[in-house]
């Protein structure tokens, strides 16, 4: 859970490098996460050297499976991910059966929710991206039973689990 002036929910690093280094490829394999943002999120973190407001921030040439995602709150981008390297991008509702580590695959279950405009994922310069829809809301969380769209360590109460029957429970990864 991001608060206004947090960095990011999740920094995964990756090689700086293409080619012969690409056995040191960062591969997270990240299921049944909710990551909470902040719709007025201001990353201005003095021991960051990474200002981007990303709920979750993939470091250059990062690869890995991401499925069963919630990310909520998100004030302008869900995933950001800059400098790609040789990985390929997958969506779809299982990972490719090859080619580990050298693909990032989200998942196209994955719950994405924040304001109107908002990138669910963002590759900088990469010249790829995802063209999977992700069914995205606008900033009613209604498939969670109580998020405040702004967090902080003053909020008296919330409740993130799933609303009973609703999308959070249809078509999830195996």
């Amino acid at each position: 859970m991001l608060g206004q002036g947090s960095n990011h929910g999740a920094e995964m690093d990756g090689p700086n490098t293409s080619g012969s280094n690409i056995a040191k490829r960062s591969f997270p394999q990240l299921y049944n996460a909710l990551f909470v943002g902040d719709l007025d999120n201001d990353p201005n973190s003095v021991s960051s050297d990474d200002q981007l407001p990303a709920v979750l921030r993939l470091r250059e040439g990062t690869g890995g499976e991401f499925g069963n995602l919630v990310v909520v709150n998100i004030g302008s981008q869900g995933i950001f991910q800059d400098r790609c390297q040789d990985e390929s991008r997958a969506t779809g509702s299982s990972p490719p059966a090859t080619g580990s580590p050298d693909y990032l695959w989200i998942s196209e279950n994955t719950l994405f929710s924040g304001t109107s405009g908002v990138n669910v994922f963002e590759t900088g310069t990469c010249g790829q991206v995802y063209t999977t829809d992700y069914g995205i809301s606008a900033s009613d969380n209604d498939f969670l039973i109580l998020l405040p769209t702004s967090s902080d360590e003053n909020i008296p109460f919330l409740d993130p689990r799933p609303t009973p029957g609703g999308i959070a429970f249809d078509s999830v990864d195996t």
